[in-house]
């Protein structure tokens, strides 16, 4: 599992948001000089105005609340590997990172692995676990490599490895960020998720197959569904495919089959329902039925979705889980060394 965004595992080209790594490029000094209040005080408000910037959330105050509100686990879960010294923070590191989001266009490629905010923001969070040291995630070892069984839950205690160096040995599909991938999936299970095996690999260049599922293409490039060969993005304005490279601004979508690259509408703007067949409605509202027949795309409107504490129905949230009618943060457990499932404990397919 990454550290970075929580209502995101990894980065989402589908749903227009990003994920990256916060740690060390192989072979970066460590600065450790800050503490988890200092990282708390400076990451989320760097984030959160790159996501007003680019039209993902629609403020600044909302964006905190809904990713990193108090009751959300990444923040705690953060805190606690700073505070125990899994984790260091590098005050001056994150602010470059911090500036880096300041200044970042809306590039979908911009905060991607391997790109120009991931490699400014790397080393802003260094693990400190040695080789052969217990871990649940990547981020946690010096290597940034957690080989992480089968156990038959959701949280299991890995091993920190040597290295992440090309051609090494990875389960951990967040493992060997930023300047590599790990070719690594999950297979779902009767006994939980079932970690694959894969290695880590340099990101795919242009024209080069990406048809494996795991393959993830350098900065600028998408993955072409079409040719399944790595293309650039496409940019506002140019034509598109809805099976073609992903449009290029995090903000727009592929309006039409064949279509051009468009911004995405603002709420109240009127959209077609069902919002899969076009969705047209910015990442933080989705198009509302206004009409009781739903059988057939009709005319909506574009409604933001509820924030955290917000009234709810089955529409639920990107941001939470409708709980008794309220947008709540899903109840879940932080997975910890401390409460992680050994391997010859737990169940084996």
């Amino acid at each position: 599992m990454a550290l970075f965004v929580a209502d995101v595992a990894i980065w989402s080209i589908g749903c227009g948001r990003t994920d990256l790594s916060l740690r060390a490029v192989d072979g970066g000094t460590r600065h450790g000089s800050g503490t988890s209040a200092d990282f708390v005080s400076t990451f989320p408000g760097a984030w959160c105005q790159y996501e007003v910037n680019c039209r993902l959330s629609p403020s600044v105050e909302s964006c905190l609340v809904d990713h990193f509100d108090s009751g959300q686990p990444y923040l705690a879960e953060m805190s606690r590997m700073i505070d125990s010294g899994r984790l260091v923070y590098d005050s001056r590191q994150g602010a470059i990172c911090a500036n880096a989001f300041a200044t970042a266009s809306c590039s979908i490629g911009e905060a991607a692995p391997g790109s120009p905010i991931s490699l400014a923001c790397a080393g802003m969070l260094e693990g400190t676990v040695p080789p052969g040291g217990d871990c649940v995630q990547s981020d946690e070892c010096v290597s940034h490599n957690c080989i992480i069984p089968h156990c038959g839950t959701s949280c299991c205690l890995g091993t920190c490895a040597v290295s992440a160096t090309v051609g090494a040995s990875c389960t951990d599909p967040s493992a060997c960020f930023p300047d590599k991938y790990c070719t690594a999936g999950q297979t779902m299970t009767s006994n939980g998720p079932y970690p694959d095996t894969g290695i880590c690999q340099t990101f795919m260049a242009l024209g080069q197959d990406c048809a494996n599922p795991s393959s993830t293409c350098q900065f600028g490039l998408d993955c072409d569904a079409m040719t399944w060969t790595c293309q650039p993005f496409v940019k506002d304005g140019q034509p598109c495919w809805p099976d073609g490279p992903h449009c290029d601004n995090q903000a727009s979508y592929c309006n039409g089959t064949p279509g051009t690259c468009q911004p995405r509408d603002e709420p109240r703007a009127s959209c077609w329902f069902p919002s899969s067949a076009t969705h047209s409605c910015v990442f933080y509202s989705y198009c509302q039925n206004q009409s009781s027949d739903s059988s057939v795309p009709i005319t909506g409107v574009c409604v933001p979705y509820p924030g955290i504490g917000e009234t709810c129905d089955s529409i639920g949230s990107v941001y939470c889980s409708c709980i008794n009618g309220t947008c709540q943060y899903s109840p879940e457990s932080p997975c910890a060394v401390e409460t992680a499932v050994h391997p010859d404990a737990g169940v084996r397919d």
